[in-house]
């Protein structure tokens, strides 16, 4: 407390106020200005309090005193972030500091409170602490006796923001968008006037020098902004999306990083004609691929790409112009090397080929019949990994037909190292097998017993010892005795089994599942029919699932819509996305393959022919939507063999004009 003075100083007081002093003062013997008032002032209130949440980001600032202040010792900074004054807010432990609004400054008519507001808004759910510092003085300029520090801080209101911006850009030209912008409102809008959406160079940082792009107010219906061949300013990176209040933006924005794409042919490989490339494989960071050159000093041969040089040949298998790689298969990587089905003499002594990045070589001539002075192959296709050996359907030549086999990667021993499993349709007769497919620990596949079972779904748990049925391998009965379910395209998806069967009884071909459980499976309760899409005993067969984001997407068939895209999410029944081909004309989608989130494929219209399309599953309200029209008119340009690599994707199509070569689609 100050001490008390006589009559005589109160009265000296009340002379002093008039003068705007609150002070005795008097010259010492040394002649310095000595003042009877000699205690520090202290803080003795601020709002918002310490340790307070849920504080608005529009909030001013309150300190009160327990005397009289010097005004002009209350100071702050107003034009930068540094932090300086004797007021200063801080959410990083004061490296800088919140600007404050100097016309906003209020003193109450004793001093001892002074309330200001931050020169914007405060960002929402973080907390700040306020320091007042020993430059703030009384009016006997005694300065604070130390820095006040909140010892909590207050946090600020979590500001409701956009919940997600979706863009899919329709031009396909570098660096120019056509589309419409999609912004989800916020869950709760209270305080929320609208949004402002700009182009920023950053994920949380505006394009220097632009201005909102649009305005959107929070009664408008829908919240969507229409971009016609717009080129993306130069530094722009980014779409942002800032809440607005009635004083001012939130700043946090949400971002989303600017979808542009392109599409467009990687090379004219073969200048004279159709490269007709097919059977591509990602391995040592490189695209491998058949094509053919047109130069007639190869055929269609192994070529090789690495995303930056012109594609180029790899290996000759077939020296001269015939051509070793004309039909599609599949390529697989297996111990560091590159396995796939090739020839070198003859026309159809297709055999097991591996490519080391230097020099291709013959794995093993499984199949050495000759007839009529042609040289049979084992064309083995269906190249799988399982448990370390790879297997494939081949034709052995020895009067068993074309069965299941392995090679198990050391030096190749007909019989033992490289040998038929199991002659599941006996005799010289072919199994068919297609579909080999890893789960739970054993490979599925389907195949055909022409007696017993028909064609049905194989299993096999790698042994290769004895083999007995039930036990090593066997079949899942789905359409009983010898009559077949004809199962095809059989995947994996939440811990089953999933493919398109007829059981035979009225309901078609129709998507089922299988859950692997069962130590034989020959139980039909670990097997049944999933949805009778159709409804009735038409077949929908389904085909080509696959998984994004925890759906199953695949075609299926209905008398209405023909041939559509599809989904399943693994508990409802499946549903029908779009009509891609309006009414019962049927757009077939193919090729379904994961690109950044989105489900690429093929899909035919009347309008533009087979052409490459795009889904973006996370946009609740979007559809299908044609990714470009590569062959112009109604010809279609009949993409296939979608393959990612180097998070781009390639394919194979034929724009009318050069005709089968690779192409590219890709989202920068």
């Amino acid at each position: 407390m100050k001490q008390k003075m006589n009559g005589i100083l109160i009265k000296g007081l009340a002379l002093s106020a008039l003068l705007g002093l609150l002070f005795i003062a008097c010259k010492s013997d040394s002649g310095k200005v000595q003042s009877y008032d000699t205690e520090s002032p202290h803080v003795i209130s601020l709002s918002p309090g310490d340790a307070s949440s849920d504080v608005p980001v529009n909030t001013s600032l309150s300190v009160g005193f327990d005397e009289a202040m010097y005004p002009s010792t209350i100071n702050f900074n107003s034009e930068d972030t540094n932090c300086s004054g004797s007021l200063q807010l801080s959410r990083d432990g004061f490296f800088s500091c919140v600007p404050m609004s100097s016309t906003s400054l209020s003193i109450s008519p004793d001093k001892k409170v002074f309330s200001i507001s931050p020169k914007s808004s405060l960002q929402g759910s973080a907390t700040y602490k306020l320091k007042i510092t020993t430059k703030a003085k009384d009016l006997a300029l005694n300065p604070l006796k130390q820095d006040f520090v909140m010892s909590s801080g207050f946090t600020t209101r979590l500001l409701a923001g956009a919940q997600a911006i979706y863009f899919g850009d329709e031009n396909t030209k570098e660096n120019e968008l056509t589309g419409t912008i999609k912004i989800e409102r916020a869950l709760n809008e209270s305080g929320l006037t609208g949004y402002n959406l700009y182009w920023g160079s950053g994920p949380d940082t505006r394009l220097a020098g632009s201005s909102p792009m649009r305005y959107f107010y929070v009664s408008e219906t829908k919240l969507e902004h229409y971009l016609e061949n717009m080129a993306i300013p130069g530094g722009a990176t980014h779409f942002l999306v800032y809440s607005a209040t009635a004083t001012g933006e939130s700043l946090t924005p949400v971002s989303l990083d600017i979808p542009d794409t392109v599409l467009k042919m990687v090379a004219d490989i073969n200048s004279s004609g159709p490269a007709n490339p097919h059977t591509y494989c990602v391995w040592n960071n490189k695209l491998y691929f058949s094509a053919d050159d047109g130069t007639g000093t190869t055929g269609a041969e192994l070529w090789e790409y690495d995303g930056v040089s012109s594609p180029k040949l790899a290996a000759d298998i077939w020296g001269g112009p015939d051509s070793s790689m004309i039909l599609p298969g599949k390529m697989v990587v297996f111990n560091n090397k590159l396995y796939f089905q090739a020839r070198n003499g003859g026309f159809n002594n297709y055999e097991l080929w591996s490519y080391d990045g230097t020099t291709a070589s013959l794995v093993y001539d499984i199949n050495q019949t000759v007839d009529g002075g042609s040289t049979f192959g084992s064309s083995p296709v269906e190249l799988t990994v399982f448990d370390g050996k790879l297997y494939f359907y081949a034709c052995g030549g020895t009067g068993s037909g074309c069965e299941l086999w392995f090679w198990d990667g050391t030096a190749p021993s007909l019989g033992t190292t490289i040998k038929e499993i199991v002659d599941i349709a006996g005799g010289s007769s072919n199994s068919f097998i297609k579909d080999l497919t890893v789960f739970n620990g054993r490979l599925y596949f389907t195949a055909n017993d022409n007696v017993t079972y028909g064609n049905e779904i194989w299993w096999y748990n790698g042994s290769t010892a004895t083999l007995i049925y039930n036990t090593d391998y066997g079949a899942l009965d789905i359409r009983t005795a010898s009559a077949s379910s004809d199962p095809e395209d059989i995947t994996v998806f939440n811990g089953r089994l999933i493919f398109g069967a007829d059981q035979g009884i009225g309901d078609g071909k129709e998507l089922w599942f299988y859950d692997g459980f069962a130590p034989n499976p020959v139980l039909p309760a670990n097997y049944n029919l999933l949805a009778n899409i159709t409804g009735d005993s038409s077949s929908s067969s389904p085909k080509g699932f696959t998984e994004l984001n925890g759906k199953l997407y695949f075609s299926a068939t209905t008398a209405a819509y023909g041939t559509e895209l599809w989904v399943y999410n693994g508990v409802n029944p499946p549903n029908r996305i779009s009509d891609i081909a309006s009414g019962s004309a049927s757009a077939n989608p193919s090729f379904l393959t994961v690109y950044k989130d989105m489900l690429i494929f093929s899909a035919t219209t009347a309008e533009h022919g087979t052409e490459l399309y795009g889904y973006m599953t996370n946009d609740p309200s979007g559809s299908p939507f044609m990714i470009g029209d590569i062959n112009n008119g109604a010809g279609g340009s009949m993409p296939e063999f979608l393959t990612i690599f180097n998070n781009r994707l390639y394919f194979t199509a034929n724009d009318g004009i050069k005709g089968n070569e690779i192409w590219v689609f890709y989202i920068e």
